[in-house]
């Protein structure tokens, strides 16, 4: 049975500026540098699980996944192309 780790809510979710500056603190950890100085970025933040999904195209289709589950990335690939990434825990280190 899978375990549940409780967190501590935020008062307010933490805004766009934020999260990007998170995100990409957390890629930087992870060896793998992400650019988001990108003109076309949609985020997603998921607040009840503490998830933010970054798309570099609007609607991707991935058909390959990897993963650096230590420091909680997930890389969203069509093809050979990253197409989205996905941070666990994003405001863990914000609290």
């Amino acid at each position: 049975m899978a375990q549940i780790r409780e967190r501590q809510l935020l008062e307010a979710p933490p805004g766009e500026a934020t999260l990007l500056r998170l995100a990409t603190a957390r890629l930087a950890e992870a060896g793998n540098p992400v650019n988001l100085n990108v003109p076309n970025l949609w985020l997603k933040y998921g607040e009840e699980v503490d998830l933010l999904t970054i798309r570099f195209v609007e609607h991707p289709r991935p058909n390959r996944c990897t993963s650096d589950l230590d420091a909680g990335v997930l890389y969203n690939y069509e093809d050979e192309n990253l197409v989205s990434v996905e941070i666990l825990d994003i405001t863990e280190r914000y609290c």
